[in-house]
């Protein structure tokens, strides 16, 4: 087995790591809540604080998929510099400007942001739901959903807004590092 044929392997690890990384996601973030609001009219008191664990589920699931995300551009980067195999072309390929254009890659990442973004805003609404509902003087709770809100919108955008800066940066890279092989290969 060559080593781009071992790299392929560790891109198709990786993104079945990614799906699996999303439907925990979703378990978790769904049995989380369940739990919790199914509790609520239960003698737990303050069961619907588990709730509070949720953005920072996502935002953790979110850090591991960004993680996996960037280990297979790494990879495909390498791939596309050592030009001298069928990926390689394949990732000269992804890289034309047409395709660029296309974006073809934002859904997912889109998902991935978004289901983040709404699990931490729907923790939010509860919050202030149970603001006004409850006795905001006497039970301060909900402060704790407002806090972890926040806390979980914050990491999303920064792990987000990480993720894009190295990528670009990983981009940028194998752009250049592809025109300088191409023009080497031109000259010989």
């Amino acid at each position: 087995m060559t080593a781009a044929e071992k790299l392929r392997d560790e891109i198709k690890i990786l993104q079945v790591s990614i799906r699996d990384l999303f439907k925990w996601k979703l378990v978790l973030t769904g049995s989380v809540t369940a739990l919790s609001l199914g509790f609520t009219g239960s003698s737990i008191p303050y069961s619907y604080l588990s709730i509070a664990a949720v953005p920072l589920i996502v935002a953790y699931c979110d850090l591991l998929i960004r993680d996996c995300d960037l280990r297979i551009a790494v990879i495909a980067t390498y791939l596309r510099i050592e030009q001298d195999n069928d990926y390689g072309r394949y990732e000269n390929f992804l890289h034309l400007d047409e395709i660029v254009k296309i974006r073809w890659w934002d859904l997912s990442h889109t998902a991935i942001k978004l289901s983040s973004y709404l699990a931490c805003a729907f923790v939010l609404g509860l919050a202030m739901v149970h603001a006004r509902i409850g006795t905001p003087s006497e039970d301060l709770s909900w402060i704790a959903l407002v806090v972890t809100s926040i806390l979980g919108i914050f990491a999303v955008s920064w792990i987000q807004r990480t993720y894009d800066k190295k990528y670009d940066a990983l981009w940028k890279v194998s752009k250049h590092r592809a025109i300088k092989l191409s023009r080497s290969k031109a000259s010989e």
